[in-house]
């Protein structure tokens, strides 16, 4: 994953990681392109818009690269006026994300892409889930030991979503609220909750 923007790389990392799959991230174009002809990824996902050799320049080398040709490119981007994903197209970029990115969806479309085809399971049992190289390793989900509610009070929808496609899978159930009265009506009438987001 190629991205400068460091909140923006979490929200692509974590989900990537909480599902099992190794990432390898680099903070802009130049270093992800290092990175890429080092590592030889399975999948480059990068922004378009970076410092250092911008994504469209990326993925023009790799597509260049006989060696890293194969590697499918994605911009995961902020870039969404019209004609911006044919520019991506273009470059040799084989799909477009603008905003708003949920991790779920996120996480779904980047499947096909893989080699293998299938989505991983996530990562439920310990923190001895896959490796990663990167520079932040999520910590791996726990599932629950009977079915629980965990409410998610949060203004930004994106960031409920991101908790929920995170913590559902583990067998969470997660209600959203965007005000400590609504986390508070979410509360009454269920068991005492050992956690609020």
């Amino acid at each position: 994953m190629i991205e400068d923007n460091p909140t923006s790389l979490e929200l692509m990392d974590y989900p990537m990681q909480a599902w099992h799959h190794e990432t390898i991230v680099a903070q802009d174009g130049e270093a992800g392109l290092a990175m890429a002809r080092l590592h030889r990824p399975d999948l480059v996902v990068c922004d378009v818009q970076m410092t250092r050799r911008g994504g469209y320049e990326v993925a023009r080398e790799l597509k260049a690269d006989p060696a890293l040709r194969h590697i499918p490119r994605l911009a995961a981007t902020a870039y969404a006026m019209v004609g911006d994903r044919e520019k991506a197209l273009a470059a040799g970029l084989v799909g477009h994300f603008a905003p708003p990115i949920g991790p779920a969806m996120f996480t779904a479309a980047l499947v096909p892409l893989l080699p293998s085809g299938q989505a991983p399971t996530p990562a439920l049992a310990s923190a001895s889930a896959a490796p990663a190289v990167a520079t932040s390793i999520a910590p791996a989900l726990r599932a629950p030991r009977s079915p629980c509610t965990l409410p998610a009070v949060d203004d930004g929808p994106m960031n409920v979503e991101c908790k929920r496609s995170l913590l559902e899978p583990a067998g969470y159930r997660v209600r959203d609220a965007d005000s400590v009265e609504g986390a508070m009506a979410v509360l009454q009438g269920q068991p005492p909750a050992d956690l609020v987001l």
